[in-house]
């Protein structure tokens, strides 16, 4: 590895640190996960985990669909407003 060019500033390397702590926790986290839950199998596992995905992708779309309509509704109401307000 070859030497910075400049010398990190404190919030760069504080911004480092925290990044690695979080890595760590994460990585932490999933092994304790592993450990409370080896008595589960592995397809109860892909029910479970396909059931959050389904979750998510519901309400991402249920989200999108909603601020659409609420943002379309907006441009066509600004329509009929008058021009100073």
């Amino acid at each position: 590895l070859e030497a910075l060019s400049q010398p990190l500033q404190p919030e760069q390397a504080s911004q480092a640190w925290f990044q690695i702590v979080f890595y760590l926790l994460i990585f932490l986290g999933n092994l304790l996960y592993v450990v409370k839950t080896n008595t589960r199998s592995l397809q109860q596992d892909s029910q479970r985990f396909a059931a959050l995905a389904a979750y998510i992708i519901r309400f991402a779309f249920w989200s999108v669909t909603l601020v659409g309509f609420l943002f379309s509704g907006w441009k066509v109401s600004s329509r009929f407003l008058p021009a100073n307000g």
